[in-house]
């Protein structure tokens, strides 16, 4: 269900909830998901995604690319985000979690940075990594990069959080930065909600 990037958090959410279990929202007929509110453009736009959705294929590929999951439901779920309203059913991962990431705080921002914000973002972020606290951020341009860098050049502890798949670092010029988080730590790193 995850990998219908339309249906979202939120939606997946709910389906399970209604219908008992992912695998039989999955397998649901197009009436039955019209039935339950889905507008019909978006239905047909999943039953061909599932027509086409091979997961022998799928799973292989995550392990070609060193990308595993883990679901709501595991135990290893990171528990700062078990509560919340639209966690992500799944996240991809490169790397594994730490119990020490509960302690974290995300330190986002601007794309266009300015000096000052630079400057306030590398203290920031060195000074609480310094301290054990995980830095998450999304390793966007910006405030976002800082953070990572900043918490690296002290020996601490980040994850970026990728709005996208973990097959694609965006932006392209942060792909050096992606992987001196995963080489530097070799523990969790990149999470994906896709």
């Amino acid at each position: 269900l995850s990998s219908f990037a339309p249906f979202g958090p939120v939606r997946i959410k709910l389906l399970i909830s209604y219908f008992g279990r992912a695998k039989k929202v999955w397998n649901l007929t197009k009436s039955e998901l019209i039935g339950v509110g889905l507008k019909e453009a978006l239905v047909n736009k999943f039953l061909e995604h599932r027509q086409k959705f091979n997961n022998s294929n799928y799973l292989e590929r995550l392990k070609k690319l060193s990308i595993d999951f883990i679901t709501l439901n595991d135990s290893s779920y990171p528990k700062n985000l078990v509560g919340i309203k639209d966690a992500p059913p799944v996240l991809y991962i490169k790397g594994k979690f730490k119990l020490s990431d509960t302690n974290a705080i995300a330190i986002v921002g601007s794309r266009k940075i300015t000096s000052y914000g630079k400057e306030v973002t590398e203290d920031f972020a060195g000074s609480l990594a310094s301290l054990g606290i995980t830095i998450v951020s999304g390793l966007a341009r910006g405030i976002d990069t800082v953070s990572h860098q900043s918490t690296l050049d002290v020996g601490g502890r980040t994850i970026a959080v990728l709005p996208c798949g973990l097959d694609k670092v965006y932006p392209l010029e942060n792909s050096r930065l992606a992987s001196q988080i995963v080489e530097k730590q070799c523990l969790p790193d990149f999470v994906s909600r896709r």
